[in-house]
């Protein structure tokens, strides 16, 4: 088996288990909502409290202070709302990018293993710079690696037994060579 092997894959699909990420997902966004929502609340009463305020004053200006200050609030709480939006969408899209570092190579890692409890030995290839779990792949790797060369070391002392064999073992040592032979290619 060849270290270098294919370049590594860009992949563009980034929801890869959806559930994995989804779920850890709306955990980020749950939580910085709840942060956001109690302090927008406290930002958005402290306001309201001093429009009130400044409102018990009883003068000529009063309705239009009064008007002025209902539209600030107004405006204080849209803001609050479109802030917590925007942060709802970031979160979304930083949890997705984020999870898919783990759930790619859990994706390759789950078929490789796949393909060894098939009996074959995967075509391993790297993952990219920046995933995680790159520890669990590289003992896959040096796990897969030393079974190929076993595999190929026996199915190379199969052939050489075949070769001087007598005739009636020589057919069945080709066969188990060949048999071996089967696992990586």
């Amino acid at each position: 088996m060849s270290d270098e092997g294919p370049p590594p894959l860009y992949r563009r699909k980034y929801l890869l288990n959806a559930r994995f990420q989804l779920k850890y997902t709306l955990v980020f966004i749950l939580l910085s909502s709840i942060v956001a929502g109690v302090l927008g609340a406290r930002l958005y009463g402290t306001v309201r409290e001093n429009s009130q305020l400044i409102a018990m004053d009883d003068t000529e200006a009063n309705d239009a202070i009064q008007s002025q200050l209902k539209e600030q609030d107004r405006k204080v709480l849209y803001e609050i709302f479109a802030w917590l939006a925007g942060m709802v969408v970031l979160i979304s899209a930083m949890g997705v990018f984020l999870t898919h570092k783990i759930a790619g190579p859990a994706l390759v890692l789950t078929r490789n293993l796949n393909e060894l409890a098939q009996g074959k030995i995967p075509k391993l290839r790297p993952l990219r710079k920046n995933d995680e779990l790159i520890d669990l792949f590289e003992a896959l790797h040096a796990a897969v690696t030393r079974i190929e060369k076993e595999v190929r070391e026996e199915a190379a002392l199969f052939e050489k037994a075949a070769e001087s064999a007598p005739a009636d073992v020589k057919s069945e040592l080709s066969t188990m060579a060949e048999r071996l032979k089967k696992y990586y290619a």
